[in-house]
C-alpha cells in the first residue's frame, strides 16, 4: 500500500489536493483490508457450519444403517430361523422315511405298526396317547413335524409384507412358500384351507410365534371334533409309506432343500 502512494506521489505536485488524495488512497485501502478480513471470517464461519451438517448427516446415517442392520437381525432370528430349523428338521426326518422304506419296502416302520397295516388315518383312530409316543411315534412325530413347518411357513406369509427385508429376498421367500402350499396341495394331498387351519392350529403364545406341544398335537388327533382337521396331513404320509405320491415326496425333499440354502446366504450375508 506505502508503495502505490508513493508511487502516487512522485507523479504530482505537493500540496492540499496531494494530501487529501493520499488520504482517500488511505482510508480506501483501509476499508479494503477490513473488507476482506469480513469475508475471511464469514467465510471461515461458512465452513464450519457446512462441516457440522456434514457430521450431523453422517452420524445420523450411521445410526439409521446401525438400526436398519438391528432390525434385520431381529427379523432373521424371529422368522427366518425358527422356518429354517423347521425345513431342516423336516428335511432330516423325511429322508431317513425315504431310506427306511428302501430298505424296508412295505415293511416300513409307518405302514406297519406293530404289525398293523396302516393304509389310512381310519386304522389309528381311537388309539390310546401312550401309542403315540411308543409304537406310532415315528408316523405322529413326522406328521407333528410337517405340521409345524406349515404352521411356521404360514407365520412368516402372513408377516412377510411387514419386515425389512429386500424386496427381492421378501418375493423368494414367498415364491418357495407358495410352493410347498402348492405341492403340498397336489393330487388332493392336503388343502390349502386345511393347510391353513392346521398352521391356525399349531400356533400358540400371545403374538402367535410359538408351537404347541407335541403332546398337545396328538390330543388334538384324538379328539373328535379336531380330529377331521389332521385327516389330509397323516394320510399324506401314510400314502408316502404305501409307494404312493413318489413324485410329489421327491418335489417336495427337493424344494425343502432349496429354499434351507436360500435361507442360510440371507442369513449368512446379512
Amino acid at each position: 500500500m506505502d508503495k502505490a502512494i508513493e508511487k502516487y506521489s512522485a507523479c504530482q505536485p505537493r500540496g492540499d489536493t496531494e494530501v487529501c488524495v493520499e488520504t482517500q488512497i488511505k482510508e480506501y485501502m483501509k476499508q479494503m483490508t477490513e473488507l476482506n478480513c469480513m469475508e475471511n471470517e464469514i467465510l471461515i464461519g461458512l465452513i464450519g457450519v457446512f462441516s457440522t451438517c456434514i457430521t450431523q448427516i453422517a452420524a445420523q446415517f450411521l445410526i439409521n444403517k446401525r438400526e436398519i442392520q438391528g432390525k434385520k437381525k431381529e427379523n432373521i432370528s424371529r422368522y427366518l430361523e425358527p422356518l429354517n430349523k423347521q425345513i431342516l428338521d423336516n428335511l432330516t426326518r423325511l429322508r431317513y422315511n425315504k431310506e427306511r422304506k428302501e430298505k424296508k419296502g412295505e415293511n416300513n416302520s409307518i405302514r406297519v405298526i406293530n404289525g398293523q397295516i396302516i393304509r389310512s388315518i381310519r386304522d389309528i383312530k381311537g388309539k390310546e396317547l401312550k401309542w403315540y409316543y411308543e409304537h406310532g411315534a415315528n408316523l405322529a412325530s413326522t406328521c407333528y413335524l410337517l405340521a409345524c413347518l406349515i404352521a411356521h411357513s404360514y407365520h412368516v406369509k402372513q408377516h412377510m409384507t411387514l419386515v425389512n427385508f429386500k424386496n427381492s429376498h421378501r418375493r423368494k421367500i414367498l415364491g418357495y412358500i407358495e410352493k410347498l402350499q402348492e405341492i403340498l396341495n397336489r393330487d388332493y394331498g392336503i388343502y390349502y384351507v386345511i393347510q391353513y387351519d392346521i398352521g391356525q392350529m399349531m400356533l400358540c403364545g400371545d403374538e402367535h410365534e410359538g408351537i404347541i406341544s407335541y403332546s398337545n398335537f396328538c390330543k388334538m388327533v384324538q379328539h373328535t371334533e379336531t380330529y377331521c382337521c389332521f385327516v389330509q396331513l397323516f394320510n399324506f404320509i401314510i400314502n408316502v409309506a404305501n409307494d404312493e405320491r413318489k413324485e410329489q415326496y421327491d418335489d417336495l425333499l427337493k424344494l425343502l432343500d432349496e429354499f434351507n440354502a436360500y435361507i442360510e446366504t440371507i442369513i449368512t450375508v446379512d
